[in-house]
């Protein structure tokens, strides 16, 4: 059976395509359930008494509000 060589070109060029978004959206559902695990703790600015929620991990945190810098 011959193929002409436009339709192998179409078919090899369909199937990379299809590849690349099965694996990009492989990729995505990762990322998006790593952001999901993100531990949050309430804090309150020393200066301005301001209530934020920061990561847990964050020693020193800036406020947005006065910009101090609060442990």
């Amino acid at each position: 059976m011959k193929i002409e060589f436009s339709l192998f070109i179409t078919i090899l060029t369909a199937s990379i395509i299809s590849v690349a978004f099965v694996l990009e959206y492989i990729q995505r559902y990762r990322r998006v359930k790593l952001q999901k695990n993100i531990d949050l703790k309430r804090q309150q600015c020393e200066v301005c008494a301001s209530i934020y929620f920061i990561p847990s991990a964050a020693k020193f945190w800036r406020c947005p509000l006065c910009a101090s810098i609060n442990k």
